[in-house]
């Protein structure tokens, strides 16, 4: 499979979102030696360079934008809680073996996700959603019909980060300067190398683990297309449509 992705066409805060979630497949799979692989140091580094940029900024009321973001996706995640659990009491062995799988992973990553820090609930949302992406779970998920909801969490996971990410940006980068220019080139092309690192040890290794990285990389490059064409088919309805507005004397700044 070709894991190619044009990262260039990515907000900066979607590429912060992209570059983290590749890190979470990568040390989801738990690779041997993946600790001292250069490729993945690399990234991690580059990771902490941007975000270190963002220190001498206080931190500030969050958007209600965010906000409504992260009530969404706590309420993903207590309907997911809700569905297993209802399973897990199943006089259906199959569904009540299915249930107790997912379940022990929700319980991995933290059941009273919604009511952690924005941070750790981030963190383990992201560990949670790449753990149940591995093969093991997919029957399972088949079984219980999970699927939608778990679609949904996934989508409103990055929609969070998104807006979360966006909002540090627009604090802490109003115009673009070749300091910035600089970590995110480096940034990008860390990633590239983290990437086809993956692939290499797919076809030199052998490595079911590598296999389910490449795997899930695939399915993060085709939600972030998918994401880009709905963004793209939004802007040009918005240009089609008539400026029925009256203009405003004062500025919107």
């Amino acid at each position: 499979m070709s894991l190619f992705f044009s990262f260039s066409r990515l907000t900066l805060a979607k590429l912060l979102s992209y570059g983290k979630q590749l890190l979470f497949i990568v040390e989801s799979e738990e690779i041997d030696g993946i600790n001292t692989c250069t490729q993945y140091l690399n990234v991690k580094e580059s990771d902490r360079n941007i975000q270190a940029s963002y220190k001498a900024i206080r931190k500030s009321r969050l958007t209600d934008e965010v906000k409504a973001a992260n009530k969404k996706r706590g309420t993903l995640i207590r309907q997911l809680v809700l569905m297993v659990k209802g399973f897990e009491h199943s006089l259906v062995p199959t569904e009540k073996s299915a249930a107790l799988l997912i379940g022990g992973a929700i319980k991995q990553f933290g059941k009273d996700l919604p009511n952690q820090p924005l941070a750790d609930e981030s963190t383990n949302v992201n560990a949670l959603l790449n753990e149940v992406a591995k093969r093991d779970y997919t029957a399972s998920i088949e079984l219980l019909r999970l699927a939608p909801v778990l679609e949904g969490l996934r989508l409103a996971q990055q929609e969070f980060e998104s807006l979360y990410y966006q909002r540090k940006v627009k604090q802490t980068i109003t115009v673009k300067t070749p300091s910035a220019s600089k970590l995110r080139a480096e940034y990008e092309q860390n990633i590239r190398n983290m990437v086809a690192f993956a692939e290499a040890n797919v076809t030199i290794s052998k490595d079911a683990k590598w296999d389910n990285v490449c795997s899930m990389i695939k399915n993060l490059n085709d939600t972030f297309d998918a994401q880009l064409r709905a963004r793209k088919v939004s802007e040009n309805e918005d240009t089609s449509k008539p400026a029925n507005r009256v203009p405003s004397m004062v500025s919107e700044g």
